[in-house]
């Protein structure tokens, strides 16, 4: 079977976004950007595929709100679990409650009482 050369290219740039998917899909957790994602990869993968294969896993990434940054922290399974269960009874994911406690702490000055024995 002949492919056109538009459709060999569709299979080519296909193929190139299947194997960085998993690369595409850890920074999209990341809450990057496609331009972000592209420029990690060095430009193996264009933005333009990145946001097709978005919408082709009608997947839609979280972007951070304006003047936000992501924040990396480790934490025990034991804490992880008790915040992840206290996240789903208020209907909020993990990120989302750990950012909702971290701000509260900040905004009523909570420290002393949070880390003071």
């Amino acid at each position: 079977m002949r492919m056109s050369p538009t459709r060999l290219a569709t299979y080519s740039d296909r193929g190139k976004v299947a194997l960085a998917a998993g690369a595409i899909g850890y920074r999209a957790a990341q809450y990057m950007t496609a331009e972000q994602i592209a420029t990690a990869l060095d430009y193996a993968v264009s933005p333009v595929q990145i946001e097709e294969a978005f919408r082709l896993f009608e997947f839609t990434p979280k972007m951070l709100a304006p003047g936000h940054e992501l924040v990396h922290v480790s934490i025990a399974g034991r804490h992880r679990t008790k915040l992840s269960s206290e996240g789903m009874n208020r209907g909020l994911e993990l990120p989302d409650l750990c950012a909702a406690l971290l701000g509260k702490v900040v905004d009523d000055d909570l420290f002393a009482a949070v880390l003071d024995e």
